[in-house]
């Protein structure tokens, strides 16, 4: 195959658009975290992208009927001599159940959850987000509140039994 000079020159041309526009669009990262069993201890990430967009999986497994805790906050860094330095426009955040796709309710279920974190690093030096996520434990009632359920009870016990007489 013979390429003359002017389709060579329309080629080259092509390509210079094409890097410019993938430049311009920034590259799509995705990263995947696997947590394991998530318990009451917290999980915390703190995550670092270069320039563009990303989409980053959580991946993580909940044994038992839990609560869940969890956020993502973007870290922004700048300064008056080089303005954004670290940056994050569009934090997105979703979760979802592996098991059963587009069902989702809280308390969680056992079973396999996902969450998915995505946005676009604009910052000179890309974007920063810290993520933590807990399965925190049923809160134990203190002395004083068995004490009131039990006053409470009595206190009920003894009005029908009133009544009934």
């Amino acid at each position: 195959m013979t390429i003359n000079r002017s389709g060579s020159t329309h080629l080259r041309r092509w390509f210079a658009a094409l890097m410019m526009s993938v430049s311009l669009m920034g590259v799509v990262r995705a990263d995947t975290f696997n947590v394991g069993t998530l318990g009451e201890d917290p999980y915390i990430n703190s995550v670092l992208h270069e320039a563009g967009s990303f989409l980053d999986v959580y991946n993580f497994t909940v044994n038992k009927l839990t609560n869940l805790v969890l956020g993502a906050v973007s870290n922004e860094v700048s300064s008056p001599a080089f303005g954004s330095i670290l940056s994050i426009d569009g934090l997105r955040v979703g979760l979802f159940n592996l098991g059963s796709p587009g069902m989702l309710a809280f308390p969680l279920t056992a079973g396999n959850y996902a969450v998915e974190i995505s946005g676009k690093a604009d910052g000179r030096s890309g974007g920063a987000y810290l993520f933590s996520m807990a399965a925190p434990a049923a809160p134990v009632p203190e002395p004083a509140v068995w004490l009131s359920l039990l006053a409470g009870g009595a206190i009920v016990a003894r009005t029908a039994r009133s009544r009934r007489k």
